[in-house]
């Protein structure tokens, strides 16, 4: 008796194809079984998991004989997600299971308890968008997914809730899950009082996907700032919203996948916590960020190590983890906001509290952001106590009113740079196409990168910002005052 059915596993984020074959023979001793294939340990055990829930099924493998490969043999094997397709392979092999659906057009995913419940999973969008890729038309999968996907096209959703169910035929249909909107109260613009450069940066941060770090003093709003940026982020695309949340299923998480995501995570962060990896890599917090947002509050206090492997990041928008068995790659396109004091205490400048810091305290507290981080971040802005009078009053403008602006400028950047594509992501090339100077401003450029040193890296970015600020503007030309206040954000 002979049966192969499709399943799958992950490798990172890639979803492969995996075949799980049984061969069932009689056997003169006792039940034999055994599986084959570069299984790890969790999939070794998985086979008293199937006894059982076989069992209780009503299906004895008595007298039997059962070997299980899952193909192709060279890849590494891992998880409990093969427990309902090996169960459901070996009952289809002793003529148990009759389904009414093509199953060699099917894909089978999911962990088993010892009475056949069927438990949840980590990864299933992933697997769903693999069997739409691979030609695959029905997915048996865990019920308890169901908050985890999405309508796909063209294949058919088949919930399990349990083994028994699944073998009896009965075959639920995926209803597409409607989660409870999440009443966030993001900050608004309008509660933020005074500040007008630090909103204004936000502003073109949020309207071109530029890197922003703010500087300032304890308690002048750089953390309330930030926190105050969702409210700004227009809806993702749909294209974005499910890279979203097949990033987040695979994470164990649940996201409606609608908003930008916001993560902000604590200075303790561990650097495998923050780029992702593990014994059995999972997506960090900067994939997690993934067309959205990553906050990095105290930046300084962040380990050295953690803060240098963001470089890369930044650059290339991805993040590989190399281990033994190969590379994964998990993407990163995440908008970096960081906030900071300016020396340990936070008083260093500070027109009217005495900073108690000495001249090296400083400097080794500033020289924790290396030069090369620093060139990261597009926009760099001075976050200044506020006065008396400022602390009285209100924002000049709701958060809706600028973003409706976003919205405008974005419009602008995708007729401009093609779909989803925002002035951070221009190449030099483009660059030069798309921002064209004068011979004022050329040379008001070349002042600004004589004065602050530049490098090329910063150049680039700054002629990026200037573009944004001229889409906000609804200007297709380059002014004097866009290339200025692009200068202006630049402290280094």
């Amino acid at each position: 008796m002979f049966q192969r059915l499709s399943s799958v596993a992950f490798r990172g984020l890639e979803a492969l194809l995996v075949e799980v074959e049984v061969d069932i023979v009689p056997s003169e001793e006792r039940l034999i079984f055994q599986i084959v294939g570069l299984p790890d340990s969790a999939i070794k055990e998985s086979r008293e998991r199937i006894i059982s829930a076989l069992r209780h099924a009503d299906i004895s493998l008595a007298g039997l004989q059962i070997t299980v490969n899952l193909a192709p043999s060279d890849l590494k094997k891992e998880g409990t997600l093969f427990d309902l397709p090996i169960a459901l392979a070996i009952a289809a092999a002793m003529k148990k299971w009759k389904p009414n659906f093509d199953l060699s057009r099917a894909l089978i995913v999911g962990e088993l308890g010892l009475q056949g419940d069927v438990r949840p999973m980590k990864g299933a969008l992933g697997a769903v968008l693999l069997a739409k890729q691979k030609g695959h038309t029905s997915v048996i999968l865990p019920f308890l997914n169901q908050p985890d996907l999405a309508v796909v096209p063209g294949v058919e959703l088949i919930l399990a809730t349990d083994l028994k169910s699944v073998l009896k035929g009965d075959k639920p249909l995926f209803i597409p899950p409607i989660l409870p909107e999440k009443e966030e109260q993001w900050i608004d613009f309008e509660e933020i009082v005074g500040q007008q450069m630090g909103k204004r940066a936000l502003e073109i941060s949020a309207a071109g996907g530029h890197n922003l770090l703010m500087k300032g003093p304890p308690g002048t709003g750089k953390s309330l700032l930030a926190k105050s940026l969702p409210s700004i982020l227009p809806a993702l695309d749909p294209q974005s919203s499910l890279d979203v949340k097949r990033i987040w299923s695979l994470a164990g998480l649940l996201t409606e996948g609608k908003r930008p995501p916001f993560r902000s995570p604590h200075h303790t962060v561990s650097h495998i916590g923050l780029i992702g990896g593990g014994a059995r890599p999972r997506p960090g917090e900067i994939s997690l960020a993934h067309h959205g947002v990553l906050f990095l509050d105290e930046l300084p206090e962040f380990t050295r190590q953690a803060l240098e492997i963001l470089r890369q990041p930044l650059e290339d928008h991805q993040v590989t983890i190399t281990r033994a068995e190969g590379s994964l790659t998990f993407p990163a396109r995440f908008v970096c906001v960081a906030a900071m004091n300016p020396c340990p205490c936070g008083f260093y400048g500070h027109p009217d509290r005495r900073c108690v810091d000495t001249t090296k305290e400083i400097e080794r507290y500033q020289k924790k952001i290396s030069g090369p981080l620093l060139d990261r971040f597009d926009l760099q802005v001075e976050i200044p106590p506020l006065t008396f009078q400022e602390m009285g009053g209100r924002g000049k403008e709701s958060s809706r009113v600028v973003k409706e602006r976003i919205i405008k400028a974005r419009k602008r950047q995708e007729a401009r740079n093609g779909v989803a594509r925002l002035n951070s992501q221009l190449t030099s090339k483009e660059v030069k196409e798309k921002v064209a100077l004068n011979s004022s401003q050329e040379a008001i450029l070349e002042e600004a990168v004589n004065a602050l040193q530049m490098s090329m890296r910063s150049l680039q970015r700054l002629l990026k910002v200037t573009r944004t600020i001229a889409d906000l503007e609804e200007s297709d030309a380059i002014l004097d005052d866009h290339l200025l206040e692009a200068i202006s954000y630049r402290t280094r």
